[in-house]
């Protein structure tokens, strides 16, 4: 198999409302598309979406990377056994350091790619025995009238695992919401919280004491300082268990043995890489830890791609971080990734090749 043709687009797909992470406010979804075509003519997608004030890479860094990997590639041979996502990919494209959401992004072309000539879905070419669905925690955020609106319109359409943003209002007014949101949703849903590191070690101290007894599945990163973090993760006495997210960059699959007071770990390929998203999957598996896939606002065409990778790598059918989709006014794919009564059923998820809306992007060339 070789790399006959590769083709890079770029989009700016337009948001339903604005989206603030971190520092910055997004009014549109920024990101590349990598179309590559081998010498059958088998065509592929994967999609490159670095996420302004999270990712440590930038739009241009991403480019300048990808018109690189472009110029290298066209004409090679793509290597055997890459979707054993062992190590192979490592060894073909480390040379050329390339980012997490470039790695993500061709990597993903790459196994697509892989599955159309063998004519089978990415879940089946990565796993004997995929899941069948997967289900998805829905994600709670704004002000407390929004989140609970969004707690009951969850409930309605059926999902079982809901996921509050937590930090950034006064650490009162969080630990009330929490009560709010768990008498809501009952005792027998999972309820998980993710305060992107911005309380103090004083304020999860209090916030952990004052909803003890509750039901808390986990907190992703409660704190910055990764090494108080670290030392937190014996928290047993708070019932409040703690998942890694931000950490993981930091954090190689071979050393997750060293936090063993953590629950789960919140793996978004984007952030990390697909190869090493599973490699510390299978880590986290052999630890008896939870892994978490999870997005970063990647249009369906990400989206799609980590469903089937959660379906393929997920020991037990743990929800996923995949509702995302609805932020967008406009798509990759049509129809757009579907979640229906809290999963996604993963033979009905989008061909991506057969659903790619070329109007939505434009190729980047040289000139």
């Amino acid at each position: 198999m070789k790399i006959a043709q590769f083709h890079l687009h770029e989009y700016a797909l337009p948001l339903k409302r604005p989206l603030v992470i971190g520092r910055e406010t997004h009014h549109r979804r920024h990101g590349c598309v990598i179309e590559l075509k081998d010498e059958t003519g088998t065509v592929c997608f994967g999609e490159v979406a670095p996420l302004g004030g999270y990712s440590d890479e930038s739009q241009t860094d991403v480019e300048t990377e990808l018109r690189l990997l472009r110029s290298s590639l066209v004409g090679s041979e793509i290597p055997e056994h890459l979707e054993e996502l062992s190590g192979g990919f490592d060894s073909w494209l480390g040379r050329y350091q390339l980012a997490p959401s470039v790695r993500f992004g061709f990597e993903s072309a790459v196994l697509i790619m892989a599955a159309k000539l063998r004519r089978v879905s990415l879940a089946r070419l990565l796993s004997d025995k995929p899941l069948k669905r997967v289900s998805v925690n829905a994600l709670l955020t704004g002000d407390h009238g929004e989140v609970l609106a969004q707690v009951r319109r969850g409930l309605e359409l059926g999902y079982s695992a809901f996921k509050l943003k937590v930090g950034g209002r006064p650490v009162d007014d969080d630990i009330r919401l929490t009560r709010e949101v768990r008498d809501l949703i009952g005792p027998d849903a999972a309820l998980r919280l993710d305060a992107n590191r911005r309380w103090t070690r004083h304020e999860f101290n209090q916030f952990a004491h004052e909803v003890r007894g509750i039901g808390i599945d986990y907190i992703e990163e409660p704190i910055s300082d990764i090494s108080l973090l670290h030392r937190l993760t014996d928290i047993e006495d708070t019932e409040a268990p703690l998942a890694l997210d931000e950490s993981l960059r930091m954090i190689s699959p071979d050393e997750l043995h060293q936090w063993p007071g953590v629950k789960a770990i919140v793996l978004k390929p984007t952030q990390l890489g697909l190869e090493r998203a599973v490699r510390s999957a299978r880590a986290a598996t052999r630890l008896g830890i939870t892994s978490v896939f999870s997005s970063s606002y990647e249009s369906s065409l990400g989206l799609t791609i980590i469903a089937h990778i959660a379906a393929a790598y997920s020991a037990t059918d743990t929800p996923t971080g995949l509702d995302t989709v609805g932020v967008f006014q406009e798509d990759l794919l049509t129809p757009s990734l579907t979640i229906k009564g809290g999963q996604v059923v993963i033979d009905e998820l989008p061909d991506v090749v057969q659903s790619i809306n070329r109007d939505r992007f434009k190729e980047i060339t040289d000139a």
